[in-house]
């Protein structure tokens, strides 16, 4: 069976790896991002995904999904008689109209236990949160965010020195092992799926840089061990709870906190603070932390254009705590 891939960034590329020898069946095509300007030098750049099919000789669409663009790609998918397609980390909204065009048609890699975390950043937020276990889904996909049949769903413990990067690397072989599974199952007419609970449904939203601003009294009060309230949480996770109308506590543990947000965010867009030096202010980054016996650690910041250092040399000069 022929086989089309959608994705753009590297953990996309790493599962496509896992699947270009896929037994009977090939991948035919790769559908990614265009090229962009990235960098200081805007130095237009392919995505990993398109580069390792071009390392592979495998036909490439890049094009923005326009409603013109999308019948060129539902043509060149029913000219290589393609029949089902893989989804993970793309970067688009698909229309139903491209869902239809494949007899089986398009698989999505998730990574988390849907129907919780749907949306962008499903590896970010159950860090961010503090669970104790995440995982990735393979789910037919609808029309609809995230809420498609599950195909396959396998957990994941969350320990504490994982951060979004090391729990990246740990969907990758689950995940392939999923999709291997799933075809197996296609092969013998053998594919069962079960619908989400939506009763159970919570949401997440792109990051951005600023979604890592933590208050000087909110960090001292984390490497403290002090407590706060859900008005002094970062701003990312009381919205994401007003957002899910979730259930909150009263009082929550600053260092816990600080050093979730360090992990979900890591390695962008990063944790940081602001401190006044001389008339202005200046951004520090918390680059290097860690939970040690229940006591937060800073090891390493860097504050606007300067070189990091080590946080007791730097707290030294600036008398944080």
């Amino acid at each position: 069976m022929n086989i089309a891939y959608f994705g753009s960034p590297e953990i996309s590329a790493d599962l496509l790896r896992l699947l270009l020898p896929i037994g009977d069946h090939k991948i035919a095509l790769i559908v990614t991002q265009p090229d962009k300007a990235v960098g200081k030098r805007l130095t237009v750049t392919s995505t990993p995904v398109k580069q390792l099919a071009i390392a592979h000789n495998i036909e490439i669409f890049d094009k923005p999904l326009t409603k013109t663009n999308e019948q060129i790609l539902i043509h060149a998918i029913k000219a290589k008689d393609i029949h089902l397609a893989i989804l993970f980390a793309y970067g688009e909204i698909l229309s139903q109209k491209l869902l239809d065009c494949m007899r089986y048609g398009i698989w999505n890699v998730h990574p988390s236990l849907l129907p919780k975390y749907r949306g962008p950043s499903p590896t970010a937020f159950p860090l961010i949160m503090g669970d104790r276990a995440t995982g990735t889904t393979l789910m037919q996909m609808n029309e609809f965010l995230d809420k498609g049949d599950i195909i396959y769903q396998n957990e994941i413990p969350i320990y504490s020195k994982d951060n979004r990067s090391t729990i990246e690397q740990k969907v990758i072989p689950i995940a392939g092992q999923q999709v291997i599974r799933a075809l197996e199952k296609v092969n013998e007419h053998r594919l069962e799926t079960k619908q989400q609970d939506e009763s159970s449904a919570t949401y997440t939203r792109l990051l951005k840089k600023n979604d890592g601003f933590i208050s000087l009294e909110l960090l001292v009060k984390a490497l403290k061990g002090e407590s706060i309230t859900f008005e002094q949480l970062p701003a990312i996770i009381q919205r994401y709870y007003q957002k899910n109308n979730l259930t909150t506590s009263t009082f929550y543990r600053a260092d816990i906190t600080v050093y979730n947000l360090y992990r979900g965010l890591f390695p962008w867009p990063g944790v940081w603070t602001e401190i006044k030096v001389t008339t202005s202010s200046k951004r520090v980054k918390l680059i290097e932390m860690k939970l040690d016996n229940g006591q937060l650690q800073l090891e390493k910041v860097q504050l606007e254009g300067k070189r990091p250092v080590d946080f007791p040399t730097f707290n030294r000069a600036y008398n944080l705590i």
